[in-house]
């Protein structure tokens, strides 16, 4: 009969996101080993429950891991700002929009308003 060990991994530091429904953990931990890695781990609602999604990093990948993150990015970021250039153009194109008559105060103009009593000759 073989025996199995198990080695606990030991949390280092931990770091969470509230970003709308979906809570995210970003946790660094150290196997039994000695192995350094960190797990990113998503929780979101579906129904009456939560599922969660975890992704491990060793630390030799880390850096690849990093340099992707931030590449993808600014893309990100870039393709946000094409998006809102073109919306400020469509706006620029479009033709000012002028109030309706329906909306205008049916006052009479300044001129016919009477305030306070009247002389009467």
């Amino acid at each position: 009969m073989s025996t199995v060990t198990t080695t606990k991994s030991v949390k280092l530091s931990s770091q969470y996101v509230q970003a709308g429904k979906r809570s995210y953990f970003f946790d660094l931990k150290k196997s039994g080993f000695g192995e350094v890695y960190f797990t990113i781990s998503q929780l979101v609602p579906e129904g009456n429950t939560w599922t969660r999604s975890t992704v491990l990093i060793p630390a030799e990948h880390a850096r690849a891991f990093y340099d992707g993150l931030c590449a993808t990015i600014k893309e990100m970021r870039q393709a946000m700002a094409l998006e809102q250039a073109a919306l400020e153009e469509v706006e620029q194109r479009s033709p000012a929009k002028t109030p309706s008559r329906k909306a205008t105060s049916k006052q009479p103009p300044a001129q016919s308003r009477s305030v306070g009593t009247a002389n009467v000759a």
